[in-house]
């Protein structure tokens, strides 16, 4: 389900506004919510990560560091979703192929001449 590019940055820009603070000096930050770690947003890569992932109708947006947000992703997320579409399946009775495809026909090889 990929985003159009507005889209993306609509999203980032509310996490931004809804999630940002300021310190001593009147700086602004945010802090990651999976480590808790200060994100400076003027230097450091940061990612809007929708909490329940949007294949599930997540709506709500938190501040996440981009090696939180990648580890996240691959070990909750991806998983998540993938069996989420295994049960789809099966409910409408869908059967997908074992294994990986063979090839349906041999290499040619080459002339030698």
């Amino acid at each position: 389900m990929p985003r159009e590019p507005q889209g993306q940055a609509k999203f980032r820009r509310e996490v931004f506004q809804a999630n940002k603070q300021h310190d001593d000096t009147n700086r602004i930050f945010l802090v990651c919510y999976l480590c808790n770690c200060r994100i400076d947003p003027a230097t450091e890569k940061w990612d809007a990560d929708h909490v329940t992932p949007r294949f599930f109708g997540g709506q709500k947006g938190m501040p996440v560091c981009k090696s939180c947000h990648k580890e996240k992703t691959d070990k909750e997320d991806i998983p998540a979703i993938a069996r989420a579409k295994r049960l789809s399946d099966k409910h409408f009775g869908i059967k997908r192929k074992q294994g990986w495809p063979q090839r349906k026909f041999a290499r040619r090889e080459e002339a030698a001449e």
